[in-house]
């Protein structure tokens, strides 16, 4: 029975509209598309578990500040599936592999599919809308033509994954996350879980830009066109963060690191831009869709940041601030006076 949905609800949520979060780790060049600097002291971008799993310090360390671009694909840094290059000025690719299909008779036919984005851009992928114990409640707020009887019942294995897996399934939530993002209009929160800046498990935003272009999911190439095939779940955003910070912003975080080995009285923490805790929802499974009101609070957090930050590095923070300033007062008007 299909879970499109029969129920009728008096609470679904207004949908015309949606900002967006995404999830980096921690980089020592500031996300340019280069390897870190120092890649073995960057211990901050381990809380990922796919970067603590896969990162060889001593390989990243040979190649340490070149640029991905001009690297061969087994050396890229392991960070790159973690969008570690979403400030790179440079197109790039690389590839990714079905999970199962080097291990599982099922999914040999889905082979490796290039993930190809443009200068500043970065990959999406809404995790949450993609775990079938949330995709349900998501496919009925959201009206989406999801059918759990689709999803597969053999092999046992399979069928005990957390992960929605079938491919209309996987195409109409990921089509749909990505359709109320609109160009020109939402806004893209960049965000991390540590950075060296505060011993602290919030999450600290990055930096804020709008949301210029996204592309649908690609499928995986199959070898055989008849057998079930599945989807990449990245969604390519490109966004609007240049250095000049004409349309967006980078939280001035390494300057103030530069700073603080000058000066070790400073509180780093004083610095740091959290993302509102009371809606950690929205900042959380690396990408999410966020509302009006959490895009306020997450702005006005880097403005009391960027205040004080001011004062002690020569970014450009007034240009920051400005740039808040317009973005706040258009997302009052959006937001209404009864969200």
């Amino acid at each position: 029975m299909s879970n499109k949905s029969d129920r009728k609800s008096q609470n679904k949520p207004n949908i015309q509209l949606r900002h967006v979060s995404i999830r980096v780790p921690w980089h020592d060049c500031e996300w340019n598309g280069c390897v870190c600097l120092n890649p073995s002291a960057n211990i901050s971008c381990l809380v990922l578990p796919r970067i603590r799993e896969t990162k060889s310090d001593e390989m990243e360390d040979k190649i340490s500040g070149q640029r991905i671009s001009d690297l061969p694909k087994e050396k890229f840094p392991a960070c790159i599936n973690e969008r570690c290059a979403f400030m790179a000025p440079f197109e790039f690719e690389w590839e990714r592999r079905h999970p199962y299909s080097l291990t599982s008779d099922y999914h040999k036919h889905l082979k490796p599919t290039e993930v190809r984005l443009s200068a500043f851009s970065t990959a999406a992928i809404p995790f949450r809308w993609m775990n079938k114990d949330f995709a349900a409640e998501i496919a009925c707020d959201y009206d989406i033509d999801f059918d759990p009887d689709r999803e597969p019942t053999e092999p046992s294995w399979l069928k005990a994954r957390k992960w929605v897996q079938q491919e209309d399934n996987q195409r109409n939530l990921l089509e749909t996350f990505r359709k109320f993002i609109i160009p020109e209009q939402s806004l893209c929160f960049f965000y991390a879980k540590q950075t060296p800046l505060a011993d602290d498990d919030r999450r600290v935003i990055i930096g804020v830009g709008r949301v210029k272009s996204t592309e649908a999911a690609k499928p995986y190439k199959k070898s055989d066109e008849k057998l079930e095939g599945g989807y990449l779940w990245e969604i390519p955003v490109t966004h609007s963060i240049r250095p000049d910070f004409k349309d967006g912003f980078l939280m001035p975080y390494s300057s103030i690191l530069k700073r603080s080995e000058k000066d070790p009285s400073l509180n780093l923490a004083d610095y740091v831009a959290f993302a509102p805790e009371d809606r950690r929802l929205e900042f959380s499974y690396a990408s999410e869709h966020v509302t009006h009101d959490a895009a306020i609070a997450g702005l006005i957090s880097c403005r009391v940041a960027l205040e004080r930050a001011r004062n002690i590095v020569d970014d450009p923070c007034d240009k920051a601030l400005r740039w808040i300033d317009n973005r706040l007062s258009e997302l009052w008007k959006l937001r209404g006076p009864y969200p």
